[in-house]
């Protein structure tokens, strides 16, 4: 690829020339940092957190910045090279159709296509980010007719806050993967782009369906409750009442537990510590099982065993006494078998503790004889 003379003289054209190249070099330095910084801050902006996005406004400045100070150099190299040649007397259009000869029709195209993917992937991107807005406003208005409690609301907001974040990244990503084979990245470049918008994708999911958690399982105890109020089931809705912050705590956990697992493996030097995640989601399930089955068994037990209100006091204080005995055996056995059950996930042998606990339990039997016989 060779390109005419612009000018007769050698001065002139070798200005023009020079020009021209600084020109170019300026754009594209413009070009590549101020797009990549501003695609930047928007996935950052997109996660919905707070950090992130102070986060992608000062890369996104400078990013702005570091454009403006490379325009420097690149005039002062522009303007060296041309003094060099009014010194020297060089004709510097030799060197110009040498490193166009570089450049090929298959270069051009690539850069083309790359260029015309970016403005693509971003119409396509915030056309379907306004199909995305309006979907939530419309779940929003539909929600809002309702009239629902203020701790559901509450939840609601927080979802409605992130489902924008959501949708904005999923599209990203959707994009992304279908317009990065095409353009031709190092294999890295590419790596980290898709990974850090999967990343994104994956906390701000998680954020989203812990809020939807949050109002589906207090919207569904709300209702459990109105249902059975007045009915035999009413003491263990209370008890769901009770449990339900730390079901919430529990699921929330879980949650992330799981975000964290799906973000290790894509990380090839923390893939050793995957399989902890799901232990870790088994053993929190087991301590929420092991509450509930505590509080039920409690009510169960105060059910069975209480006595009539005709019954002697006496005979009230010590039957009290055996339901509170009864429901602590019953509380410490649930939660030493979970106990056991953790030792053995995380990889420790339980029979010395199960050996250790027996010989316990049978001290204590004999010694608790007076109790049990009163």
């Amino acid at each position: 690829m060779v390109i005419s003379r612009l000018a007769q003289t050698p001065e002139l054209n070798n200005a023009l020339l020079v020009g021209s190249a600084v020109l170019l070099l300026l754009l594209a330095s413009w070009f590549a940092l101020v797009t990549s910084s501003f695609l930047l801050r928007q996935g950052l902006r997109a996660s919905g957190i707070p950090s992130l996005r102070s986060l992608g406004e000062g890369l996104y400045a400078r990013g702005r910045v570091l454009a403006s100070l490379l325009t420097i150099p690149i005039i002062a190299a522009g303007t060296a090279l041309l003094g060099y040649a009014l010194w020297s007397g060089t004709d510097l259009q030799p060197w110009f159709d040498r490193a166009l000869l570089e450049v090929t029709p298959d270069m051009l195209k690539a850069v083309g296509r790359g260029v015309g993917l970016v403005v693509l992937m971003l119409i396509g991107f915030y056309t379907l980010q306004r199909s995305g807005r309006r979907l939530v406003v419309r779940a929003d208005q539909e929600l809002r007719q309702r009239q629902l409690p203020t701790a559901q609301l509450i939840h609601v907001e927080k979802l409605l806050a992130s489902l924008p974040s959501v949708i904005n990244l999923a599209l990203a990503n959707v994009v992304v993967n279908l317009a990065l084979p095409s353009m031709g990245l190092p294999p890295a470049l590419e790596w980290l782009i898709t990974t850090t918008l999967y990343i994104l994708l994956l906390v701000t999911s998680g954020r989203a369906l812990v809020s939807l958690l949050y109002f589906v399982s207090e919207r569904l105890v709300t209702s459990w409750e109105a249902k059975s109020q007045g009915t035999a089931l009413e003491e263990f809705y209370a008890v769901l009442r009770r449990l339900l912050p730390v079901g919430q705590k529990s699921l929330e956990a879980i949650t992330y537990i799981s975000v964290a697992t799906l973000i290790v493996r894509k990380f090839e030097a923390l893939e050793s510590f995957a399989p902890y995640g799901p232990v870790l989601i088994r053993i929190v399930s087991m301590f929420f099982a092991a509450s509930v089955a505590v509080e039920f068994g409690r009510v169960m037990i105060s059910r069975l065993l209480s006595a009539s209100a005709s019954v002697a006091d006496d005979v009230q204080r010590r039957r009290q006494t055996f339901i509170n005995l009864m429901q602590s055996i019953i509380k410490y056995t649930i939660y030493f078998c979970v106990g056991m059950m953790v030792l053995s996930d995380l990889g420790v042998d339980p029979t010395p503790i199960l050996a250790g606990a027996g010989i316990v339990g049978l001290t204590v039997g004999l010694g608790a004889q007076t109790i049990v016989q009163d």
